[in-house]
């Protein structure tokens, strides 16, 4: 739930660093705790836009993980030489621990809604559960599942893991396959209204637990055994997409679904898809992992130049939030102080997204958002979009070139309004050309490779 914002410090006033314990139960005997705090707050006020802060002391350690950052609020880690580690809930501009820590985990489901978790160390994956809020009011919570952890699902849903006896294949501490039963967790998916959704999710040990993307979750069910070992086995079962009322989307008969380059791809007997999210699947050639040949060498040298991230598909269309991410890298590579960044950009809101990258391009106008207030971050750009987006990029940066050109694309009369001097004005400086036939094709997709490559192309015409 940890929101990455870029603040601009010129604009944050640090207020009184006083330590503010006396509400929630502390004394004056607390001299380690409050000697802490005050030197995470030290680190805080040097700068005030880290996400994460770490102290450690003569016989104690403490940090602090941003959750609220436009309230300050911090996730409050202590621990002493001699004392297991604790979780809660802290204001660091004002050192007002909200939630003392004395709890075994704290998740963030809403600004307004913090589960904590306190084990039971004398009966094994039991624990007890409360729900707190923003002013520090912890009540207990009464789950209809006697569970051990609690996971953040994103969206404000948690999962509640349940532990039981199931088969499992140990292949490594044996030297055969041995079975044995051993407690393997199954989820519990609930709301924040604390509903609980759906009770058949599998589990393993050590592993990763599934998130919400777009309104979405790729779980995995009917698992009859765990493969692996007792520090790591996985289920049999197949996975699927199933949405917030726990309907499966589309087929659950996938042997892995990934979220990666903002979409789900599930793959099938060794060949992958790409799933549209209400339940339309698209075979992907075997390439799609690769770049093509034409994009190598400036896909290349757009990683020398620190101007791209790490595409798993780079032949699939890009989405508008990893085109923002793209747009900002090079912002930030022409403007490294960022001082220059709008200052209204903390106000840039959408109500369905809120991420540091599309704050930054929506504030310099090089993105906008819909009528109804929507981002739609996993939205596949086209060309023409794509063309206007890199032409506004371009000014903000001082560029200065305008649509004037000899050649007329065959297909200019699709183009919309809105975007023919930009279209014209990359063609002009040489960041996006045409296609086959002199055609530019408007509104055809816009990969991630071509939007690489574009990038490194406007960074060369800018600093030659």
């Amino acid at each position: 739930m940890k929101k990455l914002r870029y603040l601009i410090a010129a604009a944050l006033a640090v207020g009184s660093m006083a330590v503010s314990v006396g509400a929630v139960g502390f004394t004056a005997a607390d001299d380690i705790l409050q000697s802490g705090i005050t030197q995470l707050q030290q680190q805080w006020q040097a700068d005030p836009d880290q996400d994460y802060i770490r102290f450690d002391g003569d016989n104690y350690h403490m940090s602090a993980r941003q959750q609220i950052a436009s309230e300050n609020i911090y996730e409050l880690y202590f621990s002493t030489d001699f004392s297991p580690r604790h979780y809660g809930v802290i204001n660091l501009k004002t050192g007002e621990i909200i939630i003392p820590p004395q709890y075994d985990s704290v998740d963030f489901l809403t600004n307004d809604k913090i589960l904590l978790t306190r084990y039971d160390r004398t009966q094994p994956h039991t624990s007890e559960f409360y729900l707190a809020d923003a002013t520090g009011t912890v009540t207990s919570l009464n789950l209809p599942v006697q569970g051990s952890y609690i996971y953040n699902a994103g969206d404000g849903y948690f999962f509640v893991s349940v532990y039981e006896k199931r088969p499992l294949l140990d292949y490594i501490y044996y030297e055969q396959p041995t079975e044995l039963e051993y407690d393997i967790p199954r989820l519990v998916l609930f709301d924040e209204n604390m509903q609980m959704i759906r009770d058949d999710i599998d589990s393993g040990i050590a592993c990763y637990v599934p998130v919400f993307h777009n309104g979405l979750i790729a779980v995995q069910t009917g698992s009859t055994v765990w493969e692996g070992s007792v520090k790591g086995a996985v289920g049999n079962g197949k996975y699927g997409l199933m949405d917030k009322t726990g309907k499966d989307i589309g087929k659950h008969d996938f042997d892995d679904i990934s979220w990666n380059d903002n979409r789900f791809i599930g793959s099938r007997n060794k060949i992958k898809y790409y799933l549209d999210g209400s339940g339309g699947e698209i075979e992907l050639p075997a390439d799609v992992g690769q770049y093509s040949a034409w994009a190598k060498a400036e896909a290349g040298a757009a990683r020398e130049h620190a101007l791209t991230f790490g595409f798993h598909y780079p032949r699939l269309d890009i989405t508008r939030v990893d085109f923002c991410e793209l747009v900002v890298d090079l912002y930030r590579k022409m403007n490294p102080e960022m001082n220059s960044a709008p200052k209204n950009i903390l106000d840039t809101v959408f109500s369905d997204y809120e991420d540091n990258n599309v704050a930054v391009a929506a504030a310099l106008g090089i993105v906008n958002g819909y009528e109804d207030g929507t981002f739609r971050p996993y939205a596949f750009i086209t060309r023409e979009e794509a063309a206007t987006m890199l032409d506004r990029l371009y000014k903000s940066l001082g560029g200065t070139e305008t649509a004037k050109s000899s050649r007329q694309y065959a297909d200019d009369a699709r183009f919309g309004d809105w975007s023919r001097d930009s279209i014209y004005t990359m063609q002009n400086i040489g960041i996006m050309k045409g296609e086959e036939n002199n055609e530019f094709h408007p509104d055809g997709g816009y990969t991630g490779e071509q939007a690489i490559v574009t990038i490194e192309r406007m960074y060369n015409q800018l600093t030659k």
